[in-house]
């Protein structure tokens, strides 16, 4: 397990790579890496490339605005009891209505926030295997 966070700060911008994965005779998008920023500090995990070298895996960036509050955030991964990868990241910010998702669209709906809920990310707890995140969860402010 990596952990990439600032205790304390929260994201003010963050970047996610996704790329092809085969598993079972089938192609799926999943999430690949993770970089995090809190103003001009920031730290990645997983496989977080140039894109100028490997043009197959997709980069995607998003900057929170000033009142930085997700009102949810979904992660989409197998069942537990499957081995597999985190597909996609999706969350949304109530103010501006503003919404970001990186990734394919496989696994299985898990979200990370309450509802009726609005929290403040800080940065993420990751399981990489090779170029492949198996695992993601946020880390809110407390």
């Amino acid at each position: 397990m990596v952990r990439i966070d600032r205790p304390g700060k929260p994201v003010t911008r963050l970047d996610v790579w996704s790329g092809e994965f085969d598993a079972a005779g089938k192609s799926y998008t999943v999430l690949r890496g993770i970089e995090a920023w809190w103003e001009k500090e920031h730290e990645k995990a997983g496989y977080t490339p140039d894109p100028s070298s490997d043009i197959r895996t997709l980069h995607d960036s998003f900057i929170f605005p000033a009142k930085n509050q997700i009102d949810w955030l979904d992660v989409y991964h197998p069942k537990p009891s499957e081995h597999g990868c985190v597909d996609s990241l999706r969350f949304h910010l109530p103010n501006g209505d503003e919404y970001f998702a990186s990734g394919g669209f496989g696994g299985d709906k898990h979200p990370q926030i309450p509802r009726g809920k609005q929290c403040v990310l800080e940065g993420f707890d990751l399981d990489v295997d090779g170029k492949e995140i198996r695992r993601l969860e946020p880390i809110f402010k407390k």
